[in-house]
């Protein structure tokens, strides 16, 4: 696809079963590396424990990777997180869309991979944050920290032996990080 042309968010989601990971950003097409199989499973592991939590207190619902979110449109801006967790109250305004969901996620994680050199993080943050995301874990398998964030507040990192905690987004739910680098 040339760079001059913008994509849309309906073109993506046409490309998608084609492509390696990608986000769109403002219609620029950005792709990224497969994870590898070490941090595919810290993904899938730190959705498993949300999942698990949010399903026994009603909470709301958590999705793996693969699903992208439409932050902005004209120039179309969709992201592709490792996880996210939508709460029951998001969902009960905009349903589960078979398409791309028409907005931000509650809680956002991203996996920070050795071959994801080319993937901007910090912008990615900036947009999730921007669009209305409540919190963002950057969780970094090969250094065995995660940093938080929140809007208006300063990033926290995380050592290994620190919990990642759901705050009020996900009220109650902590997990010691060491866990899941298990």
């Amino acid at each position: 696809m040339s760079t001059s042309t913008l994509m849309t968010a309906e073109q993506l989601f046409e490309l998608s079963p084609d492509l390696m990971r990608a986000d769109l950003i403002e219609g620029k097409l950005h792709e990224y590396p497969y994870y590898g199989c070490r941090d595919g499973l810290l993904a899938g592991e730190i959705a498993f424990r949300l999942a698990e939590f949010a399903d026994a207190n009603n909470l709301g619902r958590v999705g793996g990777s693969g699903g992208g979110f439409i932050l902005q449109r004209n120039p179309d801006t969709v992201l592709t997180p490792a996880a996210v967790f939508l709460s029951t109250e998001l969902l009960a305004r905009t349903g589960i869309p078979t398409f791309f969901f028409p907005g931000p996620p509650d809680l956002v994680v991203e996996i920070v991979a050795p071959d994801d050199g080319s993937k901007d993080f910090q912008r990615n943050i900036k947009l999730w944050l921007a669009a209305g995301t409540k919190l963002v874990w950057l969780v970094d398998g090969t250094q065995r920290r995660a940093i938080i964030y929140r809007t208006g507040r300063s990033p926290i990192t995380l050592s290994e032996e620190e919990y990642l905690a759901g705050e009020d987004v996900v009220p109650g739910f902590r997990c010691r990080l060491a866990d899941v680098f298990e």
